[in-house]
Parts: structure tokens; sequence; C-alpha cells
């Protein structure tokens, strides 16, 4: 579950703690408490998972800035042993990057 749909089920839950409280409210107000403290605790808890699906979000919208989409299939597609070219040696051949060897 994401902490978007996280979020909303506490948004509703909440809703529903308002909801079931306001009925006992009319008998005497101090019945009214227990759903408005369980509603107040609902919200708190929404509202941090309100900030994680918005600091995932902003992370996956950088993730797609800062590599697009060819680079990204690049870094896929990996190289046989990256600490062995750059010592000079050259790509095994069943590395993609055979074509393009660093010590060619």
């Amino acid at each position: 579950m994401t902490a978007a749909r996280k979020a909303r089920a506490c948004h509703a839950g909440a809703l529903a703690a308002v909801i079931s409280g306001i009925y006992p409210a009319t008998q005497h107000t101090v019945f009214g408490i227990p759903g408005a403290v369980s509603a107040v605790i609902l919200l708190l808890v929404s509202a941090s998972y309100d900030r994680e699906a918005r600091t995932e979000a902003a992370a996956a919208r950088a993730d797609k800035q800062l590599a697009p989409p060819d680079a990204r299939r690049e870094l896929e597609r990996g190289c046989c042993e990256m600490w062995w070219t750059s010592c000079g040696f050259k790509h095994e051949p069943t590395c993609p990057m055979t074509t393009r060897s660093s010590a060619a």
C-alpha cells in the first residue's frame, strides 16, 4: 500500500470517528471526546503519510530528470566488469560494451 493510499485511509477513518462521535456528543459533551481525539490522531498520522507521498513523488520526478530514458537504458545494459576495463584491459567477448571498448 502506497503512502498516498494510507493517507486517504486515515482521512476516511478520521471522518468516521467524527461522525461516530457526533451522536454521543448530543447526549453529553464528554461522550464526544473519544471520537474527536481519535480523529485528531488519525489526521496527524495522515499528515505524515501525505508528507511521505510528496517526498516519493519528488524523488521520482528528480530521478526522471537526472537520468533520461536513454541513459537509464545504457546503465541497465551494464558492462562485464567496470573496474577491470578501467584498468585498461579489454571487455569480455560476452559484454554488450565490446563494440565501444575503453582499452581499444
